[in-house]
Parts: C-alpha cells; sequence; structure tokens
C-alpha cells in the first residue's frame, strides 16, 4: 500500500481528476497532511475497492516509496467511525454510459422473467405467489438502486456544467429521491394487480378444465 498523488490515485479508480475532486469535497476520500492519497486509510480503500468492482477492471498500483518517517500510532479518528458508502456517481461519459447500459440490462432481465411467467401459465406451471412476490420486491429494489445511481451522475454532471450551489444539488436529490420512490411504489401496485390478476385467470382456466 502507498502514498498516491491525486492524479494517481484518479487513475487507479478510473476517474478523471477533477470527478475526484468532487468526491474529495464530498469527503469520500481522505488527504493526508500534504495533500496526497493514503491508500491504506480505511476510507481511501474502500472507495478503491468499490470502484473496481464497479469498473470491473483491475488496475495495478502504482507504488510510491515515500520518505521514511518516524512511526506514529495518530490515525485518522474517521477508522472508527462507520464507513461511508462511496458514492457511485461519476462525471465520466463512460462511467454514466456503463450505468445507463446496466439499467437496460435489469429491464431486459425483467422482461425475459415476465415472458417466462407467461409461458409457464400457458403450461400451467405457475409457481406459488409467495415465491413470486419476493422475487419482485428485490427486482424493484435493484432497479430502484440502478435509476438513484444513474441520475445521482447527472445531478453531478449538471452541478458541475451549471455551477449549482450546495443548497440546490440538495434540493435536486430531494427531488429525486421523491420521484424515483413514487415511480417504484406505482410500478410495485401495477406489477401486483398483474399478478392478481393472472392468478385469478389461471384460477378459472384451471376450473373449467376440472370440470371439462
Amino acid at each position: 500500500m502507498a502514498l498516491h498523488t491525486k492524479k494517481q490515485f484518479a487513475e487507479l479508480c478510473g476517474l478523471a481528476t477533477n470527478a475526484l475532486a468532487v468526491y474529495i469535497k464530498r469527503q469520500k476520500i481522505t488527504l493526508t497532511k500534504d495533500d496526497k492519497i493514503d491508500d491504506s486509510e480505511e476510507k481511501n480503500a474502500d472507495f478503491l475497492k468499490k470502484r473496481r468492482e464497479k469498473t470491473g477492471v483491475v488496475i495495478p498500483l502504482k507504488v510510491e516509496v515515500p520518505e521514511k518517517k518516524d512511526a506514529s500510532p495518530t490515525q485518522d479518528s474517521s477508522k472508527k467511525n462507520k464507513r461511508t458508502p462511496a458514492s457511485n456517481g461519476n462525471l465520466s461519459g463512460y462511467e454514466l454510459d456503463k450505468e445507463l447500459k446496466q439499467a437496460e440490462l435489469n429491464k431486459k432481465i425483467a422482461d425475459t422473467e415476465h415472458r417466462q411467467l407467461q409461458i409457464e401459465k400457458l403450461r400451467g406451471e405457475l409457481i406459488p405467489t409467495e415465491i413470486v412476490k419476493p422475487l419482485f420486491i428485490q427486482h424493484s429494489e435493484s432497479i430502484k438502486v440502478a435509476y438513484n445511481e444513474a441520475s445521482e451522475n447527472l445531478i453531478v454532471i449538471i452541478s458541475q456544467k451549471k455551477q449549482l450551489s450546495s443548497v440546490e444539488v440538495a434540493d435536486l436529490r430531494k427531488q429525486l429521491v421523491s420521484i424515483v420512490n413514487k415511480s417504484v411504489d406505482a410500478a410495485i401496485a401495477a406489477t401486483k394487480k398483474g399478478i392478481k390478476n393472472i392468478v385469478e385467470e389461471y384460477s378459472a382456466s384451471k376450473a373449467v378444465g376440472e370440470h371439462g
């Protein structure tokens, strides 16, 4: 583990230097007294790990050998605090494109699952609704997280370009949370209604077959 300049650490994380500055300002990354980044510091190590998992690329560390200093037991007190999850926001167009592609993939998975349920219904092989419901809840949460991450990226980009104040950015985030929650609630309600209709149709068709 080593100390890195801001430029070196940004490269390790797959970020532009100006994007890294945003995370530093938001206290997602801790700097040393000489304005460098120690990747052995818990918050920084956690941020780097999540960035690598997010990009899916293993980037070798560029080790910078620091000057020998007297060992000091003092460490950033923030290590004792609960970890703050690293934001998934990014100013990079490449990363934003990845987020949107992930959202599209989630939608395709949902469409595939829906088609499979229709096939099983036609075959008379519908699984119990108590098993289906948790699956849809989990899927809805995944979609919610994906859209929140992509939207957060967009907010960061807009705030940079329009030079919005922290109050304006906070207001945008507040509105985003409200909009996403309402959309997810509406989607869940529609899904529950759809499941209920499928169960009723299946029960009716099965009853007709039994009488026949």
